[in-house]
């Protein structure tokens, strides 16, 4: 009995340690091409976007990777509540950020 428990749990750790790998061969502009919307990365000094998700926080600092999509929320059918980031790119990969009310902001959007 405990041989076969122990062989149990060989085979349970076999599988646990074990995943398999995709290679994907494309570069970061196909990439970018793919995604087919405007990211952080695309914008330049100065510009600002408006952005709900893909941040978080490490060592009591906000940090918000390039990929990160801008909303658009002229063109959302579904109705923003809550608060948003209004991120303004500064020198340095920087962001300046301000919380925005989502509703306000989507009103602003399609009025304008």
């Amino acid at each position: 009995m405990i041989r076969l428990s122990a062989a149990f749990l060989a085979l349970g750790l076999l599988v646990h340690t074990a995943h398999a790998e995709v290679l994907i061969d494309i570069d970061e502009a196909a990439a970018h091409k793919a995604l087919g919307t405007t990211t952080l990365d695309d914008l330049s000094i100065n510009d600002s976007a408006l952005i709900y998700s893909s941040f978080c926080i490490n060592d009591g600092r906000l940090y918000i990777p390039g990929w990160t999509t801008a909303a658009s929320l002229a063109s959302d059918t579904y109705r923003a509540t809550g608060v948003m980031f209004r991120v303004t790119v500064m020198p340095g990969k920087k962001l300046k950020g301000l919380y925005v009310d989502a509703a306000q902001a989507q009103q602003v959007a399609r009025v304008t």
